[in-house]
């Protein structure tokens, strides 16, 4: 078969025009089952997820043989002229979509945010404070599907339409949540398309959802927080401490002189598998730190 592409917890290689195989690297065994269920029950409630054909094993390592999707990603569609208000205003079309409802085959979203807050490498009384807010913020909030991964680089624009791709973070959550940690995950693009796209769709949030400024930015410290847990270091992390202390010396701008798409020391291991009976999985950002101040749809 022929190798399509690699991403951080599996190969993907294609085995016709219409299918691809997903197979999991040895460390992530079971990511692609485990997402394989996720991706069904989405598209069983309607929701536009590639199509799964079957779970296999091949040589001891378990993969999915999902959908080919014929398409770029949004964030190819934006670079190559997409029209960024028109993909911000379906982006908030999509997401509404995806919160309508709620999964039973989803972990809980905030039990996971307060287990990787404490295990963020934060003080033990940052972490209590951090864990304390979490409670007061999520106490009333609505319980939707959260994709917690989704950002440009993870729908696919086709001639079908819109489709999302890479599950394996979804929890069921207060929607707020899932739009604060999607605008954390691109703060530090290095593209000023997809930076403004990001700015145009905060706005757009705000407009018809009716989310309040204040509140997304309440959600930040603790996000940060808790993608902390997922084994970063180097500058990356520590910009994320400066996000989850509220220490505004610590910010996108300061990072300038580091080089272009790479960021030494970034990640340190992967997140263990045992969550709840269920795997755990993690999400890890490609890009690097923005060197100006065009991402403040996040820290203003």
């Amino acid at each position: 078969m022929e190798s399509a592409a690699g991403g951080r917890t599996a190969e993907v290689f294609a085995v016709d025009e219409d299918r691809v195989l997903k197979l999991d690297y040895p460390e992530w065994n079971g990511a692609s089952h485990y997402e394989g269920g996720v991706l069904r029950a989405a598209s069983s409630a309607g929701l536009p997820v590639p199509e799964v054909f079957e779970l296999v094993t091949v040589e001891g390592r378990q993969g999915i043989v999902i959908e080919r999707i014929h398409g770029v990603s949004l964030s190819t569609f934006l670079t190559e002229g997409g029209d960024i208000d028109t993909c911000a205003d379906e982006f908030v079309d999509l997401h509404s979509k995806i919160q309508e409802i709620e999964l039973p085959c989803l972990p809980d979203l905030v039990p996971r945010l307060r287990d990787e807050i404490n295990r963020s490498g934060l003080s033990i009384q940052q972490c209590s404070d951090l864990s304390e807010r979490l409670t007061g913020l999520a106490q009333g909030e609505p319980s939707r599907v959260c994709h917690f991964d989704l950002h440009p680089d993870n729908i696919m624009v086709s001639g079908g339409g819109w489709m999302v791709i890479d599950w394996l973070t979804a929890a069921n959550g207060p929607p707020i949540a899932d739009l604060a940690r999607t605008l954390l995950l691109r703060a530090d693009t290095r593209d000023p398309t997809v930076a403004s796209f990001m700015g145009a769709l905060t706005q757009c949030e705000q407009d018809r959802r009716g989310f309040d400024a204040a509140a997304l930015r309440s959600w930040t410290p603790l996000l940060a927080a808790a993608r902390l847990a997922e084994g970063f270091a180097g500058a990356y992390a520590d910009w994320l401490v400066g996000l989850a202390t509220q220490n505004r010396l610590v910010n996108v701008a300061q990072f300038g002189h580091l080089p272009s798409g790479k960021l030494e020391n970034r990640r340190t291991g992967l997140l263990d598998l045992a969550y709840v009976g269920r795997p755990k999985f993690g999400s890890f950002s490609a890009a690097s730190i923005a060197e100006s101040k065009s991402n403040d749809f996040l820290l203003t």
